[in-house]
Order: C-alpha cells, then sequence, then structure tokens
C-alpha cells in the first residue's frame, strides 16, 4: 500500500539476503486533514511565474498551474520513520525518490521519468506532518 526505498542488504543466514527498505507514503494514504496542511507547504514552493513559465503553451495561466500542480502531487511522497525487510525477489521497477530543499526547483521532478520527491515526514502513529530539514553547514567551525 505504500511505497518502499531500498537501504542497504542485511544478512541474516547464508546464503538467504533480505534488505531492508525505508517507508513512504502516497497522497492517498495520509488523512485529508493532513493534506491540507501538506497541500499549504506546496504552494509555497510552487508559487511565482518562474513555475508556470518553465513550461508555458498556449493555454492560460490557471489551466497550466492546476495541470503542473496535479503533475507534483502525483510525484509527491512522505517518509516515514518505519523500516520493512523483504526478499530480492518481490522487489520490481525501479525509481528514485530525492528530498525537496528550498533550493531545488519542484520541476525538476517532473524532468526525469520515475522521479518522486518528498519533504515532509509523516508519523503515522501520531498522525502527525513535520518538515524534514537538511542543513549545509560551511566554515572553519564546522
Amino acid at each position: 500500500s505504500s511505497g518502499i526505498n531500498a537501504e542497504w542488504p542485511l544478512r541474516r543466514e547464508p546464503p538467504f539476503i533480505q534488505i531492508k527498505l525505508k517507508m513512504f507514503y502516497r497522497r492517498l494514504h495520509i488523512p485529508d486533514h493532513l493534506l491540507t496542511i501538506a497541500d499549504k507547504y506546496m504552494d509555497c514552493h510552487i508559487s511565482g511565474e518562474e513555475f508556470l513559465w518553465e513550461f508555458a503553451d498556449d493555454e492560460t495561466y490557471k489551466t497550466n498551474y492546476t495541470k503542473l500542480h496535479y503533475k507534483l502531487l502525483q510525484r509527491q511522497l512522505f517518509i516515514t520513520k518505519e523500516f520493512i525487510v523483504v526478499s530480492p525477489d518481490v522487489l520490481c521497477g525501479k525509481c528514485m525518490v530525492s528530498i525537496l530543499t528550498v533550493v531545488d526547483s519542484p520541476m525538476s521532478v517532473l524532468r526525469k521519468a520515475n522521479h518522486f520527491f518528498y519533504a515532509l515526514n509523516y508519523d503515522a502513529t501520531e498522525q502527525k506532518l513535520c518538515e524534514e530539514r537538511c542543513n549545509i553547514l560551511v566554515g572553519s567551525e564546522y
């Protein structure tokens, strides 16, 4: 029901190999009241003319915004702290999942096939969303 991301192989008993997978949720698995919060968060990332002019055509501004917003939401995942362990024979397909940071353009996700993104953590037990933060610290003190 939810997405998975291969993290690293685990060895249990030779010759068996098992893979520890990080869990992701799609929008349809997130409660509606949390999706409202997630949508407001995404609107901050995709607002502005730069978003639309990258893919502008003869249609109106509003139509373009609606189409692209919908396409982005289809590629949005929510990372969790949950893991599962499976054997390699149950895996099929391949995709790329990356974090959406303030310096990334959401449009970069649409340019690549099988590319998904996440920006929010989802805690299924607490029914909470929180922002995933990444920092790059520069300087001699770091």
